[in-house]
């Protein structure tokens, strides 16, 4: 055989064994919305009102990026995952919440350069964690994840596509979304769901940028912070944001300075936020050295600027059953938060859509899900801090 033959022949394997394979992952992921651009993944969400849970592309900075440029909404929320729970049925006026675009105070002042390259919103409700401001909490300087485009497909992305495979996490039948991928649904949910983890649970962003806490809440998922036992762990062993420490570290404070100073040159109108911890979690802290907190409460109420702060949660509710966990407030906590910003006569509140804000706290208090559209859920929210909370039953939310 000459060599013609023979570069002939290797050219076909490789076609076979390597081209092929690779083509089919690559279609197969794009029609289950685990490989496409930010950009056609929240068109999509915007038009089906879609769920977007990824298990492989997270980014969720230049995602929330992507979905504020989409909508350029009137109100913004940012800050880190505990700004999650607002949502757009809160307000009368365009919202989307950027929790998670900001994980730390360096990260925000990236996004906001980014913003406000494309969008300028009225307001911006800006959600301060208090670890941000404690020097004993890492501080990254660079964040590589923010490259992630959503489209390369790498050996680490394979691996996970084929680990979420065979444990059975996703079904094979989502091979069948390569044929029709119009809506994808679920046992769970009547959402079009887009990425891995939502197609498997619906777990993952609402069109808004919320976070549907599908697993956690339908206890289709053991959760990790039952009793706030891991909450209660971090606290004991002064670890995972809950660090210990007395003074606030300046190079933080100076951040959040340029933090202030370009939102204020943009001519956003600022609302300083500071989230709430469980109240459990708030009485475990009393005994560990926690002094920075205080301090740090204290240079944002000293701050000639609105702002409130729902550290103590207790100053809202007592009811533990809201939180997501030790740290985070459900869709109830964060409807409480805007009842009481509406009823300290904010800026903000002729956009506040108060008699649906009453009425959700009024149907479901006690829960951590708020049920806003009829025929959505299939599941009802269990006790899943295992506290001993007695669920309230979904019911259409309609004033």
């Amino acid at each position: 055989m000459n060599g013609k033959k023979w570069i002939k022949i290797w050219f076909i394997l490789i076609f076979i064994i390597g081209v092929i394979p690779y083509s089919l992952l690559y279609i197969y992921l794009e029609s289950n919305f685990e490989n496409n651009t930010y950009s056609d993944i929240v068109e999509r969400q915007i038009t089906n009102n879609s769920i977007y849970g990824t298990a492989l592309n997270q980014n969720t900075f230049s995602y929330k990026l992507e979905l504020i440029k989409k909508v350029k909404p009137n109100i913004v929320a940012l800050g880190s995952s505990r700004v999650m729970a607002f949502r757009k049925e809160n307000f009368n006026t365009s919202f989307v919440t950027a929790g998670g675009g900001m994980n730390y105070l360096n990260e925000g002042y990236k996004f906001l350069e980014n913003m406000y390259q494309f969008h300028k919103p009225e307001y911006i409700i800006l959600g301060l964690d208090f670890w941000w401001f404690n020097n004993d909490f890492n501080q990254p300087k660079y964040f590589p994840y923010h490259e992630n485009d959503g489209k390369s497909i790498s050996t680490t992305k394979i691996y996970k596509t084929l680990s979420w495979l065979t444990s059975g996490k996703v079904s094979l039948s989502s091979f069948t979304n390569i044929l029709n991928s119009n809506k994808i649904k679920n046992q769970y949910t009547n959402y079009d769901n887009l990425g891995f983890a939502a197609i498997s649970t619906s777990n993952g962003f609402r069109s808004d940028g919320s976070q549907f806490y599908s697993k956690t809440v339908f206890g289709l998922e053991k959760s990790g912070d039952e009793k706030f036992s891991n909450t209660f762990k971090r606290i004991s062993d002064g670890n995972s944001r809950f660090e210990y420490g007395n003074e606030l570290s300046k190079d933080r404070i100076d951040t959040f300075n340029k933090i202030l100073e370009i939102i204020k040159n943009n001519n956003t109108k600022i609302i300083l936020l500071i989230p709430p911890i469980a109240n459990a979690t708030y009485k475990k802290m009393e005994a560990f050295p926690y002094g920075f907190i205080d301090r740090f409460r204290e240079l944002v109420k000293s701050l000639d600027m609105e702002n409130y702060d729902y550290h103590n949660l207790s100053v809202i509710t007592q009811n533990d059953c809201e939180c997501v966990d030790g740290f985070h407030g459900g869709d109830v906590v964060y409807s409480r938060i805007i009842k009481d910003i509406y009823d300290k006569n904010s800026s903000i509140s002729k956009y506040i859509d108060i008699a649906n804000v009453n009425n959700s706290i009024n149907l479901y208090q006690g829960n951590a899900l708020i049920v806003n559209s009829n025929n959505i859920f299939r599941n009802q929210e269990v006790d899943f801090l295992q506290l001993g909370c007695i669920k309230q039953k979904n019911k259409l939310n309609t004033p």
